[in-house]
Protein backbone atom coordinates (compact mmCIF):
# COMPACT_ATOMS: atom_id res chain seq x y z
CA UNK A 1 0.00 0.00 0.00
CA UNK A 2 1.52 3.60 -0.53
CA UNK A 3 2.62 6.12 1.96
CA UNK A 4 2.34 9.44 2.28
CA UNK A 5 3.79 11.76 4.45
CA UNK A 6 2.06 15.37 4.64
CA UNK A 7 4.39 18.11 6.63
CA UNK A 8 3.03 21.65 8.44
CA UNK A 9 4.21 23.37 11.77
CA UNK A 10 0.99 23.63 12.94
CA UNK A 11 -2.43 21.46 12.47
CA UNK A 12 -5.49 20.35 14.01
CA UNK A 13 -6.94 21.80 16.19
CA UNK A 14 -5.24 24.71 15.14
CA UNK A 15 -6.96 26.44 12.37
CA UNK A 16 -5.80 27.87 8.80
CA UNK A 17 -6.06 28.02 5.55
CA UNK A 18 -2.71 26.06 5.36
CA UNK A 19 -3.86 23.94 7.69
CA UNK A 20 -7.05 23.29 6.08
CA UNK A 21 -5.32 22.60 2.82
CA UNK A 22 -3.41 19.53 4.78
CA UNK A 23 -6.53 18.31 5.89
CA UNK A 24 -8.22 18.22 2.73
CA UNK A 25 -5.04 17.02 0.71
CA UNK A 26 -5.16 14.35 3.56
CA UNK A 27 -8.79 12.90 3.05
CA UNK A 28 -8.13 12.48 -1.11
CA UNK A 29 -5.06 10.66 0.06
CA UNK A 30 -7.21 8.29 2.26
CA UNK A 31 -9.57 8.00 -0.32
CA UNK A 32 -6.84 6.93 -3.04
CA UNK A 33 -5.87 3.74 -0.93
CA UNK A 34 -2.61 5.89 1.03
CA UNK A 35 -1.69 5.58 4.71
CA UNK A 36 -1.17 8.64 5.61
CA UNK A 37 1.09 10.81 8.10
CA UNK A 38 0.98 14.26 9.29
CA UNK A 39 4.16 15.50 10.78
CA UNK A 40 3.33 18.93 12.84
CA UNK A 41 4.72 20.01 16.15
CA UNK A 42 2.91 19.62 19.67
CA UNK A 43 2.11 23.76 19.36
CA UNK A 44 -1.30 24.79 20.19
CA UNK A 45 -2.48 28.26 19.10
CA UNK A 46 -5.91 28.11 20.47
CA UNK A 47 -5.14 27.33 24.04
CA UNK A 48 -1.82 27.38 23.87
CA UNK A 49 -1.88 23.70 25.52
CA UNK A 50 0.08 21.06 24.37
CA UNK A 51 -0.63 18.59 22.05
CA UNK A 52 -0.59 14.60 22.69
CA UNK A 53 2.29 13.52 20.74
CA UNK A 54 0.57 10.81 18.36
CA UNK A 55 -3.22 10.59 17.87
CA UNK A 56 -5.27 9.02 14.75
CA UNK A 57 -8.08 11.37 13.55
CA UNK A 58 -9.80 11.28 10.35
CA UNK A 59 -8.41 8.11 9.28
CA UNK A 60 -4.72 9.56 8.80
CA UNK A 61 -1.62 9.30 11.91
CA UNK A 62 -0.45 12.59 13.27
CA UNK A 63 3.09 12.40 15.07
CA UNK A 64 4.36 15.74 16.47
CA UNK A 65 7.53 16.95 17.11
CA UNK A 66 8.29 19.31 21.12
CA UNK A 67 7.88 22.52 19.83
CA UNK A 68 10.64 24.72 22.15
CA UNK A 69 10.10 28.83 22.68
CA UNK A 70 13.44 29.44 24.09
CA UNK A 71 16.42 31.40 22.69
CA UNK A 72 17.53 28.99 20.89
CA UNK A 73 14.21 27.58 19.50
CA UNK A 74 15.12 27.61 15.96
CA UNK A 75 17.54 25.25 16.62
CA UNK A 76 16.17 23.02 18.99
CA UNK A 77 13.21 22.75 17.12
CA UNK A 78 14.93 21.76 13.78
CA UNK A 79 17.00 18.82 15.74
CA UNK A 80 13.37 17.66 17.25
CA UNK A 81 11.79 17.91 13.72
CA UNK A 82 14.87 16.00 12.03
CA UNK A 83 14.68 13.34 14.86
CA UNK A 84 10.99 12.28 14.22
CA UNK A 85 11.33 12.61 10.65
CA UNK A 86 14.27 10.32 10.53
CA UNK A 87 11.97 7.47 13.22
CA UNK A 88 9.18 7.77 10.55
CA UNK A 89 11.54 7.15 7.58
CA UNK A 90 12.95 4.35 9.21
CA UNK A 91 9.83 2.94 9.70
CA UNK A 92 8.11 3.70 6.45
CA UNK A 93 8.56 4.25 2.54
CA UNK A 94 6.75 7.34 1.67
CA UNK A 95 6.33 7.49 -1.99
CA UNK A 96 4.32 10.87 -1.44
CA UNK A 97 5.73 13.70 0.76
CA UNK A 98 4.44 17.40 0.62
CA UNK A 99 5.84 20.17 2.87
CA UNK A 100 3.71 23.60 3.62
CA UNK A 101 6.42 24.76 5.42
CA UNK A 102 10.13 25.95 4.62
CA UNK A 103 11.03 24.73 8.20
CA UNK A 104 10.48 21.34 7.73
CA UNK A 105 11.64 21.51 4.10
CA UNK A 106 14.85 22.10 5.41
CA UNK A 107 14.11 19.78 8.83
CA UNK A 108 13.13 16.94 6.11
CA UNK A 109 16.42 17.63 4.16
CA UNK A 110 18.82 17.09 6.91
CA UNK A 111 17.19 14.08 7.44
CA UNK A 112 17.60 12.32 4.39
CA UNK A 113 14.38 12.78 2.58
CA UNK A 114 15.10 13.14 -0.94
CA UNK A 115 11.59 13.73 -2.43
CA UNK A 116 10.20 16.50 -0.87
CA UNK A 117 7.02 18.48 -2.67
CA UNK A 118 7.05 21.87 -1.25
CA UNK A 119 3.89 24.47 -1.70
CA UNK A 120 5.05 27.89 -0.32
CA UNK A 121 2.25 29.22 1.75
CA UNK A 122 3.97 32.69 1.32
CA UNK A 123 6.93 34.45 0.33
CA UNK A 124 8.06 36.70 3.42
CA UNK A 125 9.72 39.55 1.29
CA UNK A 126 6.25 40.07 -0.40
CA UNK A 127 3.86 39.45 2.63
CA UNK A 128 5.91 42.23 4.49
CA UNK A 129 5.62 45.18 1.79
CA UNK A 130 3.33 47.82 2.65
CA UNK A 131 3.35 47.46 6.00
CA UNK A 132 1.52 50.28 7.65
CA UNK A 133 4.02 49.95 10.83
CA UNK A 134 7.86 50.13 10.37
CA UNK A 135 9.86 47.53 11.47
CA UNK A 136 12.62 46.88 13.88
CA UNK A 137 15.91 46.19 13.97
CA UNK A 138 14.33 42.85 15.25
CA UNK A 139 11.59 42.23 13.08
CA UNK A 140 13.86 43.48 9.81
CA UNK A 141 16.42 40.74 10.66
CA UNK A 142 13.76 38.09 11.17
CA UNK A 143 12.23 38.56 7.96
CA UNK A 144 15.80 37.90 6.18
CA UNK A 145 16.45 35.10 7.75
CA UNK A 146 13.08 33.25 6.96
CA UNK A 147 13.25 34.81 3.51
CA UNK A 148 17.02 33.12 3.25
CA UNK A 149 15.70 29.77 4.91
CA UNK A 150 12.86 29.98 2.30
CA UNK A 151 15.21 30.18 -0.46
CA UNK A 152 16.53 27.28 0.45
CA UNK A 153 14.21 24.81 1.05
CA UNK A 154 13.14 26.15 -2.58
CA UNK A 155 16.32 25.13 -3.96
CA UNK A 156 16.58 21.98 -1.96
CA UNK A 157 13.32 20.32 -2.76
CA UNK A 158 12.37 18.08 -5.45
CA UNK A 159 9.56 19.62 -6.42
CA UNK A 160 8.07 23.19 -6.20
CA UNK A 161 4.52 23.67 -6.49
CA UNK A 162 2.11 27.39 -6.16
CA UNK A 163 -1.16 27.89 -6.23
CA UNK A 164 -1.57 31.39 -8.12
CA UNK A 165 0.63 33.44 -10.71
CA UNK A 166 1.71 36.19 -8.08
CA UNK A 167 2.93 33.01 -6.04
CA UNK A 168 5.20 31.91 -9.33
CA UNK A 169 6.37 35.00 -9.96
CA UNK A 170 7.39 35.81 -5.84
CA UNK A 171 9.09 32.12 -6.03
CA UNK A 172 11.03 33.03 -9.37
CA UNK A 173 11.81 36.39 -7.86
CA UNK A 174 13.54 35.06 -5.06
CA UNK A 175 15.44 32.08 -6.42
CA UNK A 176 16.95 34.11 -8.89
CA UNK A 177 14.97 32.17 -11.98
CA UNK A 178 15.84 29.12 -10.58
CA UNK A 179 13.16 27.55 -9.43
CA UNK A 180 10.06 28.25 -11.86
CA UNK A 181 7.16 26.13 -10.51
CA UNK A 182 4.06 24.78 -11.80
CA UNK A 183 0.74 26.84 -10.78
CA UNK A 184 -2.04 23.80 -9.76
CA UNK A 185 -5.14 24.73 -8.33
CA UNK A 186 -6.16 23.64 -5.02
CA UNK A 187 -10.01 22.03 -4.56
CA UNK A 188 -12.25 23.06 -2.68
CA UNK A 189 -15.52 21.01 -0.86
CA UNK A 190 -18.37 21.61 -2.89
CA UNK A 191 -20.24 19.02 -0.08
CA UNK A 192 -19.12 21.36 2.59
CA UNK A 193 -19.97 25.11 1.87
CA UNK A 194 -23.67 25.62 0.04
CA UNK A 195 -26.09 28.23 0.19
CA UNK A 196 -28.79 28.29 3.07
CA UNK A 197 -32.54 28.80 3.09
CA UNK A 198 -33.98 31.54 4.44
CA UNK A 199 -34.80 29.24 7.86
CA UNK A 200 -31.25 27.87 8.38
CA UNK A 201 -30.24 31.80 7.90
CA UNK A 202 -32.28 32.85 10.74
CA UNK A 203 -31.82 29.58 12.83
CA UNK A 204 -27.39 30.32 12.52
CA UNK A 205 -28.25 33.79 13.55
CA UNK A 206 -29.93 33.05 16.59
CA UNK A 207 -27.34 30.35 17.87
CA UNK A 208 -24.80 33.44 17.47
CA UNK A 209 -26.92 35.72 18.67
CA UNK A 210 -26.78 37.64 15.95
CA UNK A 211 -29.03 40.36 15.17
CA UNK A 212 -32.30 39.51 12.39
CA UNK A 213 -33.53 41.91 9.41
CA UNK A 214 -29.71 43.59 9.23
CA UNK A 215 -27.01 43.35 6.40
CA UNK A 216 -24.58 41.14 7.62
CA UNK A 217 -21.03 41.12 6.45
CA UNK A 218 -18.59 39.00 7.44
CA UNK A 219 -14.53 39.12 7.42
CA UNK A 220 -12.99 35.40 8.76
CA UNK A 221 -9.37 34.99 8.69
CA UNK A 222 -6.14 35.67 11.50
CA UNK A 223 -6.26 38.55 13.21
CA UNK A 224 -2.99 40.23 11.55
CA UNK A 225 -1.96 43.43 10.07
CA UNK A 226 -2.10 41.75 7.14
CA UNK A 227 -5.78 41.13 6.33
CA UNK A 228 -6.53 44.75 7.28
CA UNK A 229 -10.06 44.13 9.15
CA UNK A 230 -9.41 47.43 11.05
CA UNK A 231 -10.45 49.20 8.01
CA UNK A 232 -13.60 47.17 7.69
CA UNK A 233 -14.11 48.54 11.10
CA UNK A 234 -13.42 51.66 10.71
CA UNK A 235 -15.54 51.53 7.12
CA UNK A 236 -19.02 50.78 9.81
CA UNK A 237 -18.55 54.26 11.11
CA UNK A 238 -19.81 55.45 7.43
CA UNK A 239 -22.67 52.64 7.25
CA UNK A 240 -25.83 53.00 8.73
CA UNK A 241 -27.58 50.70 11.58
CA UNK A 242 -28.93 48.38 8.53
CA UNK A 243 -25.18 47.11 8.68
CA UNK A 244 -23.51 44.66 10.82
CA UNK A 245 -19.72 43.21 10.83
CA UNK A 246 -19.35 40.07 11.85
CA UNK A 247 -15.36 39.11 12.76
CA UNK A 248 -14.03 35.72 12.71
CA UNK A 249 -11.00 34.40 14.15
CA UNK A 250 -7.72 35.31 16.37
CA UNK A 251 -4.41 36.57 16.43
CA UNK A 252 -2.01 39.39 17.59
CA UNK A 253 -4.54 42.24 16.22
CA UNK A 254 -6.98 41.24 18.58
CA UNK A 255 -6.71 44.01 21.15
CA UNK A 256 -6.39 46.56 18.18
CA UNK A 257 -9.99 45.82 16.97
CA UNK A 258 -11.45 45.81 20.23
CA UNK A 259 -10.01 49.39 21.19
CA UNK A 260 -11.38 50.56 17.55
CA UNK A 261 -14.34 49.31 18.00
CA UNK A 262 -14.94 51.23 21.67
CA UNK A 263 -13.40 54.26 20.70
CA UNK A 264 -15.81 54.83 17.95
CA UNK A 265 -18.85 53.15 20.17
CA UNK A 266 -19.40 50.44 17.67
CA UNK A 267 -20.49 47.38 19.84
CA UNK A 268 -23.94 46.97 18.55
CA UNK A 269 -22.46 47.05 14.64
CA UNK A 270 -19.44 45.01 15.39
CA UNK A 271 -19.39 41.45 16.64
CA UNK A 272 -16.30 39.36 17.24
CA UNK A 273 -15.94 35.55 17.28
CA UNK A 274 -13.05 33.68 17.62
CA UNK A 275 -11.36 31.26 15.24
CA UNK A 276 -13.47 28.50 14.42
CA UNK A 277 -13.42 25.20 12.84
CA UNK A 278 -16.79 25.68 11.10
CA UNK A 279 -16.73 28.58 8.84
CA UNK A 280 -19.44 27.47 6.58
CA UNK A 281 -22.37 28.39 8.93
CA UNK A 282 -20.76 31.95 9.47
CA UNK A 283 -21.15 32.07 5.47
CA UNK A 284 -24.61 30.67 5.33
CA UNK A 285 -25.78 33.15 7.98
CA UNK A 286 -23.63 36.40 5.80
CA UNK A 287 -24.53 38.67 3.36
CA UNK A 288 -21.34 40.06 1.92
CA UNK A 289 -17.98 38.80 2.29
CA UNK A 290 -14.96 41.22 2.70
CA UNK A 291 -11.24 40.06 1.64
CA UNK A 292 -9.15 43.07 1.98
CA UNK A 293 -5.68 42.08 2.84
CA UNK A 294 -2.93 43.84 1.43
CA UNK A 295 -1.13 40.39 0.94
CA UNK A 296 -2.76 36.85 0.16
CA UNK A 297 -0.85 34.22 -1.48
CA UNK A 298 -4.16 32.07 -2.32
CA UNK A 299 -6.57 33.47 -0.41
CA UNK A 300 -8.88 30.04 0.10
CA UNK A 301 -11.54 31.89 2.48
CA UNK A 302 -12.75 34.22 -0.33
CA UNK A 303 -13.46 31.14 -2.84
CA UNK A 304 -15.19 29.09 0.03
CA UNK A 305 -17.46 32.49 0.96
CA UNK A 306 -17.81 33.14 -3.39
CA UNK A 307 -19.09 28.87 -3.76
CA UNK A 308 -21.62 29.67 -0.33
CA UNK A 309 -23.64 32.34 -2.54
CA UNK A 310 -22.02 35.49 -0.33
CA UNK A 311 -21.69 38.56 -2.32
CA UNK A 312 -17.92 39.80 -1.95
CA UNK A 313 -16.34 42.94 -1.84
CA UNK A 314 -12.14 42.97 -2.39
CA UNK A 315 -9.59 45.20 -2.99
CA UNK A 316 -8.46 45.12 -6.62
CA UNK A 317 -4.79 44.63 -7.50
CA UNK A 318 -4.81 48.66 -9.28
CA UNK A 319 -5.61 49.23 -5.66
CA UNK A 320 -2.50 47.82 -4.65
CA UNK A 321 -3.05 44.70 -3.14
CA UNK A 322 -1.10 42.11 -3.37
CA UNK A 323 -3.55 38.83 -4.01
CA UNK A 324 -4.91 36.55 -6.33
CA UNK A 325 -8.29 37.42 -6.31
CA UNK A 326 -9.32 38.80 -9.71
CA UNK A 327 -8.13 35.80 -11.27
CA UNK A 328 -9.40 33.43 -8.53
CA UNK A 329 -13.06 34.79 -9.29
CA UNK A 330 -13.03 35.61 -12.94
CA UNK A 331 -16.20 35.40 -14.67
CA UNK A 332 -18.23 34.98 -10.96
CA UNK A 333 -21.56 37.04 -10.10
CA UNK A 334 -21.95 39.27 -7.20
CA UNK A 335 -18.25 40.28 -7.02
CA UNK A 336 -17.18 43.91 -6.19
CA UNK A 337 -13.55 44.91 -6.79
CA UNK A 338 -12.63 48.48 -5.29
CA UNK A 339 -9.70 50.35 -6.66
CA UNK A 340 -8.66 52.52 -3.42
CA UNK A 341 -7.45 50.81 -0.14
CA UNK A 342 -9.54 53.57 2.26
CA UNK A 343 -12.53 53.12 4.51
CA UNK A 344 -14.46 55.82 2.41
CA UNK A 345 -13.90 53.33 -0.75
CA UNK A 346 -14.88 50.18 1.06
CA UNK A 347 -17.85 51.91 3.05
CA UNK A 348 -19.39 52.31 -0.54
CA UNK A 349 -18.71 49.30 -2.47
CA UNK A 350 -20.80 47.63 0.67
CA UNK A 351 -23.65 49.90 0.17
CA UNK A 352 -23.57 48.80 -3.52
CA UNK A 353 -23.87 45.23 -2.62
CA UNK A 354 -27.04 46.35 -1.34
CA UNK A 355 -28.57 47.35 -4.86
CA UNK A 356 -27.20 44.32 -6.68
CA UNK A 357 -30.64 42.31 -6.82
CA UNK A 358 -29.03 39.10 -7.51
CA UNK A 359 -30.25 36.27 -4.97
CA UNK A 360 -28.08 34.36 -3.11
CA UNK A 361 -29.17 30.91 -5.09
CA UNK A 362 -28.44 32.60 -8.39
CA UNK A 363 -24.74 33.19 -7.47
CA UNK A 364 -24.49 30.04 -5.69
CA UNK A 365 -25.71 28.03 -8.82
CA UNK A 366 -23.43 30.06 -11.16
CA UNK A 367 -20.56 30.30 -9.22
CA UNK A 368 -20.73 27.06 -7.89
CA UNK A 369 -20.77 25.51 -11.61
CA UNK A 370 -18.02 27.86 -12.77
CA UNK A 371 -15.89 26.93 -9.84
CA UNK A 372 -15.80 23.33 -9.43
CA UNK A 373 -14.13 23.21 -13.02
CA UNK A 374 -10.78 25.21 -11.84
CA UNK A 375 -10.43 23.86 -8.13
CA UNK A 376 -10.30 20.09 -6.97
CA UNK A 377 -8.69 18.08 -5.05
CA UNK A 378 -8.70 15.15 -7.17
CA UNK A 379 -7.06 16.99 -10.05
CA UNK A 380 -4.97 18.79 -7.77
CA UNK A 381 -3.21 15.21 -6.37
CA UNK A 382 -2.92 14.30 -10.24
CA UNK A 383 -0.75 16.69 -11.01
CA UNK A 384 1.27 16.62 -8.08
CA UNK A 385 1.55 12.39 -8.60
CA UNK A 386 2.36 12.98 -12.08
CA UNK A 387 5.84 14.73 -10.74
CA UNK A 388 6.86 11.43 -8.72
Amino acid sequence: MKKALLLNVLYKPNIGGVENSIFEISKKLVDKGYIVDILCSDRNNEDSSILEKASTMDGVNIYRYKYDYGRFSFVINILNSRKLIKDLTEKRLYSLVISRSYFLVISGTLSGLKNINYIPPEVSYYSKKGKKRSSSIKEYSSTNVKLFMQWLALIASKNVFVFSESMFNQVKGISLNKVLPPIINPGVNLERFSVASLEEKEELKSVYNIPTNKNIILALGRFSEIKQFDIAIKAMKLLSNNYVLILVGSGPELETYKNIVSKNKLETKVLIFNSTSEPENFYKLADVFLMISRYESFGQTILEACISGLKIVSFSHKSGANTNAELMLAGCKGVHFIDEQSITALAKAIEETSLDNQSSYSIFSHNQNLLKKRYSWDRFLAMIESYQ
